[in-house]
């Protein structure tokens, strides 16, 4: 292991621990306040891809779910940990239900 990658697992060690943030050990720290967006799992047909934000209809009523996601800090190796959630019917619900999250985390 390379001084440095031995410096930054030593630091997100005292990260985890409490004691660079000040904050409780074992505390979940969301570092957003979240998005909401909405996803479809329509796909182009000549090639089988998804269309994503590119769908035509996305947007339409009853089209596609509303999902929410909220970034953590970063997990074991500094990767990237996120919380996704989905499959509601409206941007309302995903909403709330993100505002419930994040509550519920004490943020």
């Amino acid at each position: 292991m390379s001084a440095l990658r031995h410096r930054a697992a030593q630091g997100h060690a005292a990260y985890r621990a409490g004691l660079i943030t000040g904050h409780e050990p074992g505390e979940i720290i969301v570092e957003s306040q979240g998005s909401v967006y909405s996803w479809c799992g329509c796909r182009d047909l000549p090639t089988g891809r998804r269309l994503g934000a590119r769908c035509l209809r996305r947007g339409q009523s009853g089209h596609g779910s509303w999902y929410f996601s909220v970034d953590l800090p970063a997990g074991p190796g500094w990767e990237r940990r996120r919380i996704r959630r989905g499959g509601f019917r409206d941007r309302a619900v995903a909403r709330a239900l993100l505002g419930a999250w994040l509550t519920h985390m004490k943020v």
